[in-house]
């Protein structure tokens, strides 16, 4: 879990730029409208895995108001502007190599675009 800190740092201080360019990307909107396909219920609970400034859960929440969402994030100011972004939405600053640790269950786990920084040791868990 070491060796990190400097990738983690990296994201924190670049994160109103990650927002200004991906927040409005359609690219992927086909496969979050495919997960939302596989979700059952109408309250579903949603954790977005890497939520970044929150871009997946405003889409999600954008097609589904009623889903509750929890984001996590390891960069404070990730975590700053998905709170701006999607007040409705619940969000923590965690590592997500320790999602393990929650204990709550989730209809849906999301995850867009923070496994290619992991290795893949880190992924199995």
């Amino acid at each position: 879990m070491k060796g990190n800190s400097e990738t983690f740092a990296t994201w924190d201080k670049m994160a109103q730029l990650y927002e200004a360019k991906f927040m409005k990307e359609e690219l992927y909107n086909a496969s979050y409208d495919y997960f939302c396909t596989r979700i059952s219920s109408p309250r579903a609970k949603i954790m977005d895995v890497g939520c970044g400034p929150g871009n997946i859960t405003q889409y999600l929440l954008k097609k589904h108001p009623t889903y509750e969402v929890l984001g996590v994030d390891i960069a404070p100011n990730m975590i700053a502007l998905a709170e701006k972004n999607n007040p409705m939405a619940q969000f923590i600053t965690m590592d997500i190599r320790l999602i393990g640790e929650l204990t709550h269950k989730y209809h849906g786990i999301i995850c867009g675009f923070c496994l290619p920084y992991l290795s893949e040791e880190e992924c199995r868990y």
